[in-house]
């Protein structure tokens, strides 16, 4: 799941008049544009100096500009918006807590009241003392301790941590006993690949603190990556209202539609870098972001036609497990939408297909299925970039924009 947009929209005028250069039809239709002088009064770190930024309320009207053919831009302008004093940004994706590890190798032989739980790095933290688990697939026993209680699993109690490896150190509560008045149980025998659901915590009557059961994920470094567009006019969206020259009308929107569309591709397959450059300023850092098409951590790789099997069980990955969102889009390339919509679903008049307006204000078709809905929009950028077999699922509640502006 793609849950993050990082890049910033710092749209300019004023400045020089674009040039224009040939299309490939011989056609002054291509604006090739000018360097916009920055004045040497802008800050040092290399902002647009006061006066030349686009109000932020801008962003209302580039919306709607070609909204249907930049809709990562799109989804990043509706984004919610977190202003960020560094161009250096770290995010974190935080997905829910786990709800379960898995043991690594085999421990417990039914002689010893206690276990050290052999877990991956990764999972040691998210056992804590004083934690319960659910060890599954490992009968428990009666209070007796003598009679196996089937399909009824065996549960741990976390009392400490091995000072050594860093294990979580177990008890069982519902364990075999040598004898039936034994306080305290054996640990069976828990085979390696044996899931470990974790329950809530039970502290004793007097206990007031337990430890922090929730482990802090490592961020990811994104760069906010400034862009700028030099226009021809004044202010066109103010302008357009008006009765402006016609020429000026359509050069002034072929500047906002190469500006949004090379936007678009950049939010898509632009990598992340940090580098210096020599300016009239002195040295001055520029940096790229990181594309969301690199941000994204989950991945189905398919071959051949998609049939209506594989379909639903692309819906049950999605809006089943540990984070399921809201609602989603599928941004898809031109051979992907293809095979999505050759799928026989004649024998299957549960799964529900219609045509929509969605809250950004796409046309996009909808597949309802038990899982969750389905919103599929063409994405011309993947066609371009090469990506014509993929797509990208994208949750509208997961997105974050972030904002660095001097």
């Amino acid at each position: 799941m793609a849950e993050e947009i990082s890049t910033q929209n710092a749209v300019v005028t004023g400045g020089t008049p674009a040039t224009t250069s040939p299309g490939h039809a011989g056609l002054p239709t291509q604006v090739a544009g000018e360097a916009t002088t920055v004045s040497a009064a802008a800050t040092a770190t290399g902002g647009v100096g006061a006066g030349n930024f686009i109000e932020v309320d801008i962003d209302k009207e580039l919306f709607k500009f070609e909204s249907d053919d930049t809709p990562l831009m799109q989804l990043m302008l509706n984004a919610k918006k977190v202003p960020v004093n560094s161009p250096e940004i770290q995010h974190f994706a935080i997905d829910q807590a786990r709800p379960s590890v898995v043991t690594n190798a085999a421990v417990g032989d039914g002689t010893g009241n206690v276990a050290v739980l052999p877990l991956d790095n990764a999972d040691k933290k998210l056992l804590q003392p004083y934690g319960t688990i659910l060890v599954k697939g490992v009968d428990g026993y009666a209070s007796d301790g003598k009679t196996k209680t089937l399909g009824k699993d065996l549960m741990l109690f976390i009392t400490d941590r091995d000072k050594v490896s860093g294990n979580p150190i177990a008890i069982a509560v519902n364990g075999p006993k040598n004898e039936a008045t034994d306080d305290s149980c054996l640990v069976p025998e828990i085979p390696a690949g044996t899931t470990l659901v974790i329950l809530a915590n039970a502290m004793f009557e007097t206990q007031k603190e337990v430890l922090p059961d929730f482990v802090v994920p490592s961020p990811s470094l994104i760069y906010a990556q400034k862009r700028g567009m030099n226009s021809i006019t004044s202010d066109y969206f103010e302008s357009v209202a008006k009765r402006i020259p016609f020429s000026k009308a359509l050069i002034a929107e072929a500047q906002i539609r190469n500006f949004k569309t090379k936007g678009n591709r950049t939010l898509w397959a632009s990598r992340a870098s940090k580098f210096t450059v020599d300016t009239e300023l002195g040295q001055q850092t520029v940096y790229t972001t990181e594309g969301v098409r690199w941000q994204i951590k989950r991945h189905l790789d398919h071959k051949g036609k998609w049939t209506f099997e594989e379909f639903i069980s692309i819906a049950k990955m999605i809006f089943t497990g540990e984070d399921v969102p809201k609602s989603v889009v599928m941004l898809c390339g031109k051979n992907f939408l293809e095979s999505v919509q050759c799928i026989d679903f004649s024998k299957h008049p549960e799964v529900q297909i219609s045509v929509k307006t969605n809250k950004l204000g796409w046309q996009v078709t909808a597949i309802h299925t038990v899982f969750g809905e389905f919103e599929f929009k063409r994405e011309p950028t993947l066609d371009y970039l090469g990506w014509s077999n993929s797509a990208a699922v994208i949750a509208y509640d997961r997105l974050v924009h972030y904002v660095y502006s001097s």
